[in-house]
């Protein structure tokens, strides 16, 4: 199995001024853009990570919102329970 591509350690701010570029442009742009050149596929992927952290903070948020909703009927249901 031959391959033309090499794997580089890459530091952590090269990924994260990768990932800043690549919102603002393309990852086609990127890929030419840094040297060396990070494969597509990577950059892709991290582009599919940060997609999925935004999915599980949206329904963290959600959640977290729900809780609070019930924790207020429950209060509201035990006020009015000893009034009347």
């Amino acid at each position: 199995m031959c391959s033309t591509h090499i794997r580089i350690l890459c530091t952590v701010r090269l990924k994260v001024n990768e990932k800043k570029y690549v919102k603002q442009h393309s990852s086609m742009a990127a890929e030419t853009h840094f040297y060396p050149p990070p494969a597509k596929k990577m950059i892709c992927e991290g582009k599919r990570q940060d997609k999925e952290k935004e999915k599980m903070k949206e329904a963290e948020e959600k959640e977290r919102r729900r809780r609070m909703r019930q924790r207020r009927r429950g209060r509201r249901r035990r006020i009015r329970g000893r009034g009347g």
